[in-house]
């Protein structure tokens, strides 16, 4: 499998890098810790990713990056105008 060194889009599908993609949880679970993929969606649009949690415990409410730390891409799934 062939690593990413920057996080992309194909269209309103988020590609996480490689380090991204090492510690995202696999399932969105809002009472566990640790980084989880925040995505939105309607039936009219498909959906989009609007950026990413951390929760250092599960009562935290937890912070939100619309940016990568790692590779430093904007990983909001929409344009802004």
């Amino acid at each position: 499998m062939k690593r990413k060194k920057k996080c992309s889009f194909e269209g309103a599908r988020f590609n996480p890098c490689w380090l991204m993609d090492e510690r995202l949880l696999p399932e969105a679970n809002d009472q566990r810790t640790g980084l989880v993929m925040v995505n939105v969606g309607t039936l009219q649009k498909p959906t989009r990713t609007i950026g990413v949690t951390h929760k250092k415990n599960s009562k935290d409410a937890g912070v939100m990056l619309n940016y990568c730390p790692w590779c430093g891409k904007n990983i909001e799934g929409w344009k802004k105008k």
